[in-house]
């Protein structure tokens, strides 16, 4: 034996000692710590993505002292709360403090941006405060907010109640909001918990034609929200990854005596993928925005077709030279070498998907 055929002979060991389903399933459970680790790191890192008010800050001091009312907006409880498809039933009251000197007719046509009135009562006064007198109405109210899912499901949101009024003159009304409090306890708002409000008042412009702009006073009311329980990111990532991993794991076996298991295994983790891509659909956001699951989903697809791929073009190479040669030592000797090349395809993938996660939770 020449020192090539050495050489290549210690390469050839070293690769079946990479390849043994020890060294494969120890990796396994590695990169299964590193994912949970990172996980972890992501959900204290989620923040809110969405885009805030487009209010241009005003100089009060234009307007004259009696049209500048301030308004508070008291959510009493949210019959609707769905952020993930964007829908929203909101029961509140909106409480106007105003001269007394101003027409109370102006007050009656405000309205919510990206919402539209289920009923409003008319309006009631209550007793007058710092000799302003207080004007209320109660409001039920379906609303959409503006929410980007890019980052979905590891992403808090901002809810932002804009009252305006464009049925009045530009300059008329002054709104300045006066309240800024976290939600009840016992308001309903499903999985999340509200963290922050605010508020912010001035001026937004609406693009009415190409040259042509609208210009109206507005009163935004903001609420953030995060995440109560990992229910939902449990119910989405875990199934995705067993699933990713039953496909990893069939290039372990032994391609020449455990040919069924490893169809099996193949095609079974090919087609979970396919149904649970159908089942994720239902769950995520109406949006047309590629999502963070999204990507997560077509990189675990993506793999496991090149895995089936993989298996069927190892067991006809296999096949093939069975039927061509008798030789017992030279079949098994092709059948270690696909067994090491299909270990290191395994290797392969877990890294590729591991940086894939990596990427998509802390970088991206």
């Amino acid at each position: 034996m020449n020192y090539a055929q050495i050489y290549f002979k210690k390469k050839q060991l070293y690769f079946e000692k990479i390849a043994d389903f020890r060294v494969l399933f120890g990796a396994l459970f590695t990169a299964t710590i590193i994912i949970f680790i990172v996980f972890i790191i992501a959900l204290s890192r989620a923040r809110i993505s969405d885009s805030s008010p487009q209010i241009t800050p005003i100089n009060e001091a234009v307007y004259d002292p009696k049209n500048i009312i301030k308004v508070a907006f008291l959510i009493e409880n949210f019959n609707q709360f769905e952020i993930i498809k964007n829908n929203f039933t909101v029961m509140a009251t909106v409480l106007f403090i105003a001269d007394k000197s101003l027409d109370k007719t102006l007050l009656d046509t405000f309205s919510f941006e990206n919402g539209s009135f289920i009923s409003k009562s008319t309006p009631y006064q209550y007793p007058d405060y710092n000799d302003k007198m207080v004007i209320a109405y109660d409001i039920k109210l379906e609303y959409h907010g503006s929410f980007n899912y890019r980052h979905y499901p590891f992403d808090y949101h901002q809810l932002n109640f804009i009252l305006s009024n464009k049925h009045i003159p530009y300059g008329t009304l002054l709104y300045m909001p006066i309240n800024n409090e976290i939600l009840k306890k016992n308001t309903f708002t499903k999985d999340w918990i509200n963290t922050k409000t605010s508020t912010a008042y001035g001026t937004t412009t609406l693009h009415v034609l190409n040259d042509k702009k609208a210009t109206y006073e507005v009163a935004a009311f903001s609420y953030d929200f995060k995440r109560s329980s990992l229910k939902e990111i449990f119910f989405i990532f875990l199934p995705l990854f067993l699933i990713f991993f039953i496909g990893l794991l069939s290039l372990t076996f032994d391609v020449m005596n455990q040919f069924s298991l490893i169809l099996s295994l193949s095609i079974g983790s090919t087609t979970a993928l396919i149904f649970y891509s159908d089942g994720l659909q239902k769950m995520a956001p109406i949006s047309g925005v590629f999502t963070l699951a999204d990507a997560m989903l077509t990189s675990s697809f993506a793999i496991v077709i090149t895995i089936l791929a993989l298996q069927m073009i190892s067991m006809n190479y296999l096949y093939k030279k069975q039927s061509v040669t008798t030789i017992k030592e030279l079949i098994m000797a092709t059948t270690t070498s696909l067994n090491v090349i299909r270990g290191l395809f395994f290797l392969l993938f877990l890294a590729i998907q591991l940086i894939i996660v990596i990427w998509l939770l802390l970088i991206n």
